[in-house]
């Protein structure tokens, strides 16, 4: 091999400098992530019914969809949990057939099949399931001064979205925080007093504020947009809606109750550094995605939100790419600290210096009397 490389001087430079180049565009492209990609092509189905016990959710909604997976092709196995209000479906693929297939052929039979669900559910939420579906990183968007309300509200519609364009990213909804609701509380003893039942307010209450679509209208030259007054843009108009009229008067809604720009049923808590908070757990998407690219985009995103009050605080924590780097960081440092002693070791046995020179660098040197010499020798 040496008597090869002294012989072909600029082959060994054109080759080393080859081996260079493929080394760095290589290195630039390699996927840096925590864990390796594995083949598991899982796909989760969850759907959510509020109100809805746990065998309810079996017979109605988990043991229809199951039926309806079975269709599916190269299936291993099934699991599924029925929980109150929700039920959770694992489709399981046998490792050779591609996750994503799979997932276009879930999302086909569920929504094929979602017509025999109990009406009033929620679509189903379809995602792809495995190693890259654990978090890499949080997000978290605190206050001071705003409530749980205001916060979540920021951090959802302003902070969520501007988020997106990062690439290889993928984050599900925000937890924390409570969700706008606008709610009516009814006085059942007034209810009782004026002969109205609950089921009549709510029908009152959905046929006065609905989007109806009025079309346009051609005048002359011109075509105008008509629009419809019948939707309410303010809370308190609410509580003018008519119910009924009881012996030629007309019942209102403040009559029996009171709308009020309320929030949800809170179901989880977030707290950073004792305040109330809201966080978006960041994900990555599978193939190539970068850890690492995926975490500085988010933390460069963060530097350039648009529409946030200044006592909002972003920040990222629980950063998974601290380990990655720490990983490359630990290779680079044993690779460079062992480089110069194999290559002491493979110049141990050389004879002349210009054979060491040769073997220790992509570089040439000329030849010299002596390691002509010595190539005589061998």
């Amino acid at each position: 091999m040496v008597r090869a490389s002294l012989k072909n001087p600029f082959a060994v430079i054109a080759i080393s400098l080859i081996i260079i180049i493929i080394g760095v565009v290589s290195y630039q492209k390699m996927v840096v992530d925590i864990f390796p990609e594995i083949n598991m092509p899982v796909v989760a189905v969850a759907t959510f019914y509020k109100g809805m016990g746990p065998s309810e959710v079996e017979g109605a909604i988990t043991l229809r969809l199951e039926q309806a997976f079975l269709q599916a092709s190269y299936i291993d196995h099934i699991e599924s949990r029925s929980l109150p209000g929700v039920s959770i479906i694992k489709i399981y693929f046998h490792s050779s057939y591609d996750v994503n297939a799979g997932l276009a052929e879930i999302t086909s039979l569920t929504y094929a099949n979602l017509r025999y669900l109990p009406q009033g559910i929620f679509p189903p939420i379809i995602i792809k399931f495995g190693a890259a579906s654990l978090p890499i990183a949080v997000q978290t968007t605190s206050s001071e001064t705003m409530t749980e309300k205001e916060v979540r509200d920021l951090a959802y519609f302003n902070v969520r979205p501007q988020l997106g364009n990062v690439p290889g990213i993928a984050f599900p909804t925000t937890f924390g925080g409570t969700v706008r609701q606008i709610t009516v509380f009814l006085d059942p003893e007034r209810m009782l007093a004026r002969g109205v039942s609950t089921h009549e307010i709510v029908n009152s209450v959905n046929m006065q504020s609905v989007l109806l679509p009025a079309g346009d209208v051609k005048i002359g030259d011109f075509d105008y947009n008509v629009y419809t007054n019948s939707m309410i843009k303010v809370v308190d108009q609410m509580n003018d809606i008519p119910i009924k009229v009881v012996n030629g008067v007309p019942l209102f809604l403040r009559d029996v109750g009171k709308a009020v720009d309320s929030t949800m049923i809170q179901t989880n808590v977030v707290r950073v550094d004792g305040q109330p908070s809201v966080y978006l757990p960041i994900l990555k998407q599978g193939g190539d995605t970068n850890t690492i690219a995926v975490v500085d985009g988010i933390r460069e995103a963060l530097k350039h939100l648009l529409d946030i009050p200044n006592q909002l605080k972003t920040r990222v924590v629980f950063d998974q790419s601290v380990f990655v780097r720490t990983a490359i960081s630990n290779h680079r440092f044993v690779g460079g600290n062992w480089l110069p002693k194999s290559k002491m070791v493979v110049n141990r046995p050389l004879a002349t210096t210009t054979d060491k020179l040769v073997t220790a660098g992509p570089f040439w040197v000329p030849p010299t009397p002596a390691s002509k010499s010595t190539k005589r020798r061998s």
